[in-house]
């Protein structure tokens, strides 16, 4: 659904009886909301009809609006979703508590994932919603950077089949109370992202906690990173990820390209 859709619905929704519930009876809407896209869905285990994809369209529409406009209530914030969560609903959160995503699959994709992001934030004592790029969010990190502030690096995993996927991470910041892009990143042009395409059916297997399969920022050196992706040769597939990490610092102004 496009970014202009789903704030209009969350429009059109904010009077339902959704917008009034409880953080649980809110959490219990969602979930089943949730679970009938995922029974309508090409996963669900139904045949594909014409019906069926009239179902998912407008289950999908009734979630999305639901969501949006509960989360565009303050008070949303103490309410930790583990219903919708348990239902398939990813989260994130980062450290600082001032931004939030709830990214979901919108259940008419293949081994090509279609997901949807929805962010949350607050700045002044008031809440807001911007919608998330493709793929789903893997999480958010918050970190102090002047002269800017405090700004977030959201990362995302877009799934393009069943081994080919796409990690990109954005810098976003807020700024006179709207979450923007902050465009910083040196590469052939100043950006404010990043990202690497790779073959999961060609990574190495590693230990837990010494994967390289990641986007990450290092606080202490302020330099974020992105592994090394070859494709060499056959067993390398469609971009093997390696040890190495392509590196850009932060200079004071800019993140620059470490050689």
């Amino acid at each position: 659904m496009r970014p202009t859709l789903i704030l209009a619905a969350a429009l059109a929704a904010a009077s339902a009886p959704l917008y009034a519930q409880s953080c649980r009876e809110a959490d219990a809407g969602l979930a089943a909301g949730y679970s009938e896209m995922q029974a309508n869905g090409n996963y669900g285990g139904q045949a594909w009809s014409e019906s069926r994809d009239r179902r998912l369209d407008a289950a999908e529409k009734r979630f999305s609006a639901k969501l949006a406009a509960y989360l565009a209530r303050p008070a949303s914030w103490g309410c930790a979703f583990p219903k919708l969560r348990a239902a398939g609903v990813e989260t994130a959160a980062a450290a600082d508590g001032k931004i939030r995503a709830f990214s979901w699959d919108r259940q008419n994709g293949g081994t090509m994932h279609n997901e949807e992001t929805l962010l949350q934030y607050r700045s002044g004592g008031k809440t807001a919603l911007r919608t998330g790029s493709g793929g789903a969010v893997r999480g958010i990190t918050a970190a102090r950077l002047p002269p800017y502030g405090t700004v977030y690096f959201v990362h995302y995993r877009f799934r393009a089949s069943s081994r080919l996927y796409t990690d990109r991470t954005e810098l976003l910041h807020i700024a006179k109370g709207r979450l923007k892009p902050l465009n910083i990143i040196r590469t052939s042009r100043l950006g404010n992202s990043l990202a690497y395409e790779a073959d999961i059916a060609a990574e190495p297997r590693l230990p837990a906690g010494r994967e390289n399969d990641r986007i990450a920022y290092d606080a202490a050196t302020r330099t974020v990173s992105l592994p090394v992706v070859v494709a060499e040769k056959e067993s390398d597939g469609d971009g093997r990820i390696t040890a190495a990490r392509i590196r850009y610092r932060f200079d004071g102004r800019y993140f620059v390209l470490q050689r």
